[in-house]
């Protein structure tokens, strides 16, 4: 598992830059992006909420 951080999750456009770089090297499993917000809130450790992913691709 890797985790990799973007400086502004909106930016669609970066966010697949990123991912096309990662396929690039290799890397063609679909990722799930959620934003550090929903991390620190707890939504998936503390509540088991499933769906924040912000992109799945």
């Amino acid at each position: 598992m890797i985790g990799l951080y973007t400086y502004d999750w909106t930016d669609e456009n970066d966010v697949k830059r990123i991912r096309e770089g990662l396929g690039k090297l290799g890397i063609t499993n679909k990722i799930p992006y959620k934003a550090d917000e929903d991390t620190l809130k707890g939504k998936y450790r503390i509540t088991g909420y499933r769906r924040i992913s912000k992109y799945y691709e």
